[in-house]
């Protein structure tokens, strides 16, 4: 794998972190006070944000322009960036919300919008090899028959 799709990784997984600590320091009801570690890890989290953004717009003028043009794993690829999207959307309407939404529900959303993005970034960046390995066994299998 490249350089930079480790990097990208390794933000996600940051994204990950920070976005689980926030989760479990939220407070329990509206009336009581915020974990002490909250304000760090929403620092934290804004950070990786930008941060995989700037890597997301790498990745749209390189990976997604040459698998675009090739027509590959398009309902995956796709799927990530609107996943992508609706995670930069709803995360910004946290910071500047809208009146006639509520925080809490956009929070909900922005939370299993993160938890779907969990299961669908490690399928997509190991569809290729999975289908190398594929290949390998099947070339195997099929040469060592008599």
């Amino acid at each position: 794998m490249k350089k930079q799709y480790w990097l990208m990784s390794a933000i996600v997984v940051l994204l990950i972190i920070s976005g689980v600590g926030l989760y479990l320091c939220l407070p329990p009801s509206e009336d009581e006070f915020p974990h002490p570690l909250n304000g760090t890890f929403r620092q934290f989290h804004g950070a990786a944000a930008y941060l995989a953004l700037i890597g997301l717009g790498y990745m749209l003028g390189d990976h997604i322009a040459k698998k675009w043009r090739y027509w590959r794993r398009h309902l995956d690829g796709v799927m990530h960036l609107v996943l992508w999207l609706l995670l930069s959307i709803t995360g910004l309407l946290l910071y500047y919300p809208i009146m006639a939404l509520d925080a809490i529900a956009m929070g909900t959303v922005h939370w299993y919008l993160g938890v779907t993005l969990l299961l669908v970034y490690p399928a997509h960046a190991s569809q290729l090899q999975l289908k190398r390995w594929w290949r390998k066994s099947r070339t195997g299998r099929a040469s060592s028959a008599p």
